[in-house]
């Protein structure tokens, strides 16, 4: 089995229509688990779970979903949704998100997650859970009272997310700090021969992304090892180009590292 990414929708910040999320993730709809799944299988749609936390003002601006190569399973497969956060007030240009995965097919549980959205790029960093715990929840019938109970939990958690976007910012990086941080990115996406070396993640986009700084480089290093497009050759010496990241799974697990990444960066530059 191989789990690729559908063609998300989002993040313009912009609330999405129930026909939005469908096009990018169809299995946030399903009305019956995947055939596959036994009687076991408390079954309750995504689509309830949004109902419920736009009813409490968050509203969902980005869908992504992953892929199946097993027949009839792509419709259930897992799916990530980014929730905007009512008056939620800016940081350095970042403001925080709550992020919510689920499946269909028995492959996880809801997962409420807090994330950051930095306007200037788009990018939506996930903090990790050494920074901030992040929540999971066994499919029950008291589950949606149990996950907006989650989101208040999340919730009270901005002003820690805030202090470590300050925290971030304020640390700045000498050029053989950016290009360790750089390094152990690298590895964590190419586990052995890479189409480009590490100091390509380093490419800076946009003339406000040439701060040097802990958290732009955070966001530099991130979009580059994410989004892909990044020129570098394969080991036949032909051009190509990186390729964005594919998969909830591996959206989640590189994000995350990065942000455990940073928050252990920062610890040694404050000693």
């Amino acid at each position: 089995m191989r789990h690729g990414m559908s063609n998300g929708i989002g993040n313009g910040r912009s609330p999405l229509s129930d026909d939005q999320i469908r096009k990018a993730a169809p299995s946030v709809f399903a009305e019956t688990p995947w055939t596959a799944m036994t009687q076991k299988y408390l079954f309750i749609p995504t689509a309830e779970i949004v109902s419920a936390m736009r009813k409490e003002g968050f509203e969902v601006v980005q869908a992504l979903q992953g892929n199946s190569r097993i027949e009839g399973k792509a419709d259930f497969t897992k799916h990530m949704l980014r929730f905007a956060l009512p008056q939620a007030e800016q940081v350095n240009g970042s403001v925080p998100e709550l992020v919510l995965i689920n499946s269909h097919d028995g492959t996880t549980s809801y997962r409420l997650m807090m994330g950051v959205f930095r306007m200037i790029c788009k990018n939506g960093l996930l903090m990790a859970s050494n920074v901030i715990e992040d929540l999971k929840f066994r499919h029950s019938k008291s589950l949606q009272d149990e996950i907006i109970e989650g989101t208040g939990t999340l919730v009270r958690e901005i002003p820690r997310v805030n202090d470590q976007i300050e925290r971030l910012s304020n640390i700045q990086l000498r050029p053989h700090e950016s290009a360790a941080f750089a390094a152990a990115a690298h590895q964590l996406r190419w586990d052995g021969p890479a189409p480009v070396e590490p100091a390509k993640l380093l490419n800076v986009r946009r003339y406000e992304d040439s701060a040097s700084d802990l958290y732009t480089t955070l966001n530099v290093v991130q979009e580059n090892l994410m989004k892909g497009g990044l020129s570098g050759k394969t080991a036949t010496n032909k051009r190509t180009t990186t390729r964005a990241v594919q998969g909830v799974t591996e959206n989640v697990r590189l994000n995350q590292a990065l942000s455990v990444l940073a928050d252990e960066l920062a610890k040694h530059k404050a000693h």
